[in-house]
């Protein structure tokens, strides 16, 4: 039986480049069938930092996880400084880490049942990019190291150099040592590179690369088909494995990964409305496992910040109301420290959490409305209408779902399609199909008008018709018979006929 899930309001106030890895077997990993409670840990280190791991207790981590109900761990196996954690034969282990650390917690959290997902960042290897220059994205100017310099993305990686075949050999290499459950590949982005190997090939595909846009677009499309061939091999290794990519979009990815994440620090660059945005979104997106990875820390490299309970349990609660499962990010100290405090406090949340199963496992959220976008989401951090529009269903307590034209729209009772989307093709006949079943469309702004902005292309079936741009601020409108029904501020009763 399905359960009906109201909004949150109404819930809670190395390939050919390198010798060929040999092992006597792949060693079995945890196999669960969701992951429900969830920890994430950031662990990027400099090479001059002293005694890393020195401290670690894998025992003593392990079983404080496990007491707060964690089932899945994401943890760095090789960290964008391009330090690895474990005894590689192919990267740059730690200089300062004296022993396989990454391997003494494979194999604490396979005895625990706990479903490890090694770490391994995809577009950023500083170390790497160092030792292997000629592995780093080449910018326009000529330069290598890119802006900001202090940043970790000083060092970007190219995807079309040895390079992925480098990346791919320690994937390999991990999943035949290490009882891993999966992997999470971060930062495949479209960093824009005119290396001779990029230029070679964008100019066989009769790409301009002389233009950023074009090479960025590119590099995207160099990044999904990395995630790709990643994907396939780890699942010629492991059909079991969990899989996930950070950088291509949600719905380029839906054939590679196995699960989703929707990572957001709302005190950081994020804000406060990206998660409602994601949460109507990703549900869309099918069956695939969603996790709400927030932190325990104000913004990524805060490290010694502890934000207060309640911030961090309610931003979970509204994942749970929408079908996310919770993911706490953290930082792991560099000498293996055991933080008490922050593992206290998740304790507590998940604890409480736990509590609440019966309302939001399995739950399925039965929406009428739909909030029209018209590409894929992959950063909406800056799109304030399609922001305002969740906002103003929340606040009024209506359950909708934010589509795409991935998605099925047919399900839905009413459109709503905020200010400034265009009218292609596509859109155009799912919305005329939409309004021949009978059913309610909602648009506001220069929704709906044609690629020139010179008409609706639905102005038959709307019974409008443009004239221009509004000049005046505010602006008022007069009341018709055919215009407008029920209008409590005019006290008109007139039938709307469009």
């Amino acid at each position: 039986m399905k359960r009906i899930v109201f909004s949150i309001f109404g819930l809670i106030a190395a390939a050919n480049v390198f010798p060929q890895i040999k092992t006597a077997e792949l060693k079995t990993s945890v196999k669960l069938m969701q992951p429900k409670y969830c920890l994430f840990y950031d662990n990027h280190t400099m090479p001059a930092c002293p005694d890393v791991g020195a401290n670690f207790d894998a025992e003593a981590f392990t079983d404080r996880i496990k007491d707060c109900g964690v089932d899945q761990l994401t943890f760095h196996a090789r960290c964008n400084l391009g330090m690895a954690y474990y005894d590689t034969k192919l990267g740059i282990k730690h200089p300062t880490l004296k022993y396989d650390l990454f391997g003494k917690l494979a194999d604490a959290c396979q005895r625990k049942n706990i479903a490890l997902i090694a770490y391994l960042n995809g577009g950023i290897s500083s170390a790497e990019g160092i030792q292997y220059r000629e592995w780093t994205t080449l910018y326009f100017d000529g330069r290598e190291n890119r802006e900001p310099r202090f940043t970790p993305y000083v060092r970007t990686m190219c995807y079309n150099t040895p390079y992925r075949d480098h990346l791919i050999g320690m994937i390999k290499e991990i999943a035949h040592n290490y009882p891993v459950s999966g992997f999470f590949i971060d930062c495949l982005a479209g960093y824009p590179c005119v290396c001779p190997t990029c230029v070679k090939e964008m100019k066989e595909k009769g790409i301009d690369w002389s233009k950023e846009e074009e090479a960025v677009k590119f590099s995207e499309f160099s990044a999904l088909r990395l995630a790709g061939d990643i994907s396939k091999v780890l699942r010629e290794i492991n059909p079991d494995y969990r899989i996930y990519f950070n950088g291509p979009g949600f719905e380029e990815q839906a054939e590679l990964g196995t699960y989703l994440e929707c990572e957001c620090l709302p005190t950081g660059s994020w804000g406060y409305e990206y998660l409602p945005v994601m949460a109507h979104y990703m549900r869309t997106l099918g069956d695939k496992p969603i996790l709400n990875m927030n932190g325990r820390f104000y913004d990524w490299g805060d490290f010694g910040g502890l934000r207060p309970e309640n911030a961090i349990k309610s931003e979970l609660i509204y994942g749970l109301a929408n079908g996310m499962r919770p993911n706490i990010g953290g930082h792991f100290h560099p000498r293996g420290d055991l933080e008490n405090a922050v593992l206290d406090r998740i304790e507590k949340i998940y604890k409480e959490l736990q509590t609440m199963e019966p309302w939001f496992s399995n739950a399925k959220n039965i929406t009428e409305i739909a909030i029209v976008y018209p590409g894929t989401i992959a950063n909406i951090r800056g799109d304030g209408q399609l922001k305002s529009a969740v906002r103003m269903l929340s606040e009024l307590k209506q359950q909708f779902d934010v589509v795409t034209p991935a998605s099925d729209w047919s399900k839905y009772k009413i459109l709503v399609i905020p200010d400034n989307i265009i009218f292609n093709d596509e859109i155009a006949g799912r919305v005329k199909n939409h309004i021949a079943a009978g059913k309610a469309v909602i648009t506001t702004g220069s929704s709906g008008l044609d690629k020139d902005k010179k008409q609706f292309v639905l102005a038959k079936e709307w019974g409008v018709k443009y004239i221009g741009e509004n000049d005046f601020d505010p602006a008022y409108f007069s009341v018709g018979k055919t215009s407008i029904r029920d209008c409590p501020t005019c006290h008109c009763h007139s039938i709307h006929q469009g």
